[in-house]
């Protein structure tokens, strides 16, 4: 059995969701094998870096999952965690330290390698409206050489930056943390979202399993991934044929997409298929059958996220304008001027956000901007409130 085969026997009398430990496992082997393996696209490099989403209800074991990829991944000392709550600037930060090891000397391959990984997705990132998309520019970052951003507290430069990133979370936090910006930006075209409903089986787990997670017996294995390094080639014409036509129709077949997620099906196959390959031993080769299997993977995985950002978007936008009229009922004469309704609100949503909040207000004659020197205010129209005066006596 290969590791992700092992660690399913292991665990096989958990509740938590098969897919869970699966992704689990190809999640932390994609933050120990880091740069040192990649696949030619001959336009630029792609590396096996993925972000995994797991989504379910309460109680279903995610956070199971999760401690398990950190285990892996702790357990061969060659990629900085970053776990627990934080803010993007923190993350960046500790990204910058992955650089140097304890010691204050260089790492061992000299990159800002990292895992980001959280039991609880919501509890990940501080409001940040920014958060999401630097994400996303640090899974890109491992495309270029260097990475800079500047902060308030100076300018952080990461070399070779590589980042992987598991979380968990269920459909209500995932609608209420992700703004349509968020979906329709790239963040989610950039992560694969594993969603599952029940339980595995049901175990009370009050008497000791047969079998149970082993961390010391899949050690020789581990050892054996952060080890490997070179770059992927094709097994023979027949491979690279195949993956062509399938390219080539699903791309002229894919309808429109808002997330992105059909537009990077070609290099999320490619890094699937190395982690998956990766698994199974040291040959770095792309066979027709590997790919077949990672394609099916990955092809399956997009009704998740179509089940998942079902109507968030709007979910998103409502929440937005629902607290931006909570300001206006909520304040003196029901008006407020336009820095203090961003400074209230730069966590629900941003300047560009808020200009199509007050254009569809506006157009339904809920409120109305007014402009004294240089402030701009907005202001509930008489009729607005005579409308929730009526709603809320009733």
């Amino acid at each position: 059995m290969n590791l992700i085969d092992t660690i399913l026997d292991q665990t096989s009398e958990i509740e938590t969701p098969r897919s869970y430990i699966r992704w689990a496992t190809l999640a932390a082997i994609s933050g120990i094998v880091g740069k040192k393996v990649w696949t030619e696209k001959y336009a630029y490099k792609v590396y096996p870096n993925i972000f995994v989403m797991l989504i379910g209800p309460p109680g279903i074991t995610k956070s199971y999952a999760t401690d398990i990829s950190k285990k892996l991944v702790r357990a061969t000392n060659h990629t900085r965690i970053i776990s627990g709550m934080n803010s993007i600037e923190g993350i960046i930060e500790t990204l910058g330290s992955a650089q140097i090891d304890e010691k204050g000397l260089p790492s061992k391959d000299g990159s800002a390698k990292a895992f980001i990984v959280a039991s609880e997705f919501t509890n990940l990132l501080l409001d940040n409206p920014q958060a999401f998309s630097v994400l996303t520019d640090l899974y890109d970052a491992c495309y270029g050489d260097e990475w800079i951003k500047t902060l308030k507290s100076g300018t952080v430069k990461l070399k070779s930056p590589y980042i992987t990133m598991i979380t968990a979370t269920n459909t209500a936090h995932f609608n209420d943390k992700l703004r349509q910006v968020d979906i329709e930006g790239g963040f989610i075209g950039r992560t694969i979202v594993i969603l599952e409903k029940n339980r595995h089986c049901i175990n009370s787990l009050i008497r000791k399993p047969n079998k149970t997670f082993d961390l010391s017996a899949l050690m020789p294995e581990l050892k054996r991934i952060s080890q490997i390094a070179g770059e992927f080639t094709w097994a023979n014409e027949q491979a690279m044929k195949y993956f062509e036509e399938w390219d080539y129709d699903f791309k002229t077949k894919t309808k429109t997409d808002t997330t992105g997620i059909y537009k990077r099906m070609n290099d999320t196959v490619i890094k699937v298929a190395m982690l998956m390959s990766i698994a199974d031993g040291d040959e770095l080769c792309f066979t027709k059958n590997l790919l077949e299997k990672a394609i099916h993977t990955c092809t399956d995985l997009v009704t998740n996220i179509k089940s998942v950002t079902a109507g968030s978007g709007e979910a998103a936008n409502s929440q937005a304008m629902m607290k931006f009229m909570r300001c206006l009922i909520d304040s003196d004469d029901n008006r407020m001027d336009h820095n203090e309704m961003l400074r209230r609100n730069y966590q629900h949503f941003d300047v560009y956000e808020m200009a199509k909040i007050v254009e569809t207000l506006e157009e339904g004659k809920i409120i109305r901007v007014e402009k004294a020197g240089s402030k701009k205010y907005y202001v509930m129209t008489d009729k607005a409130i005579g409308e929730f005066l009526k709603g809320k006596e009733s």
